[in-house]
């Protein structure tokens, strides 16, 4: 099956992440390869070092400036 000209597929970007990262061929080699050119094994290679960092999860903790009910705290009928 092949990709429309111009995608790459999924496969692909591991062939090119293995090869580089794991293998430790040329960019050249592994255009030679896998017949794609030097900017997109370049583009590949620079998605996974520059892919941003997990951000932590969010808590939903909403502090009320004069408590709830269910902190045990009565707020002023004034």
């Amino acid at each position: 099956m092949e990709a429309e000209v111009g995608m790459l597929v999924v496969e692909t970007i591991a062939k090119i992440r293995r090869a580089y990262f794991v293998h430790g061929r040329s960019i050249k080699a592994i255009c030679r390869e896998l017949g794609v050119s030097r900017k997109v094994v370049r583009k590949v290679r620079d998605a996974v070092r520059l892919a941003p960092a997990p951000r932590p999860a969010r808590r939903n903790v909403h502090h009320h400036p004069y408590g709830t009910a269910r902190d045990g705290v009565r707020r002023s009928a004034f």
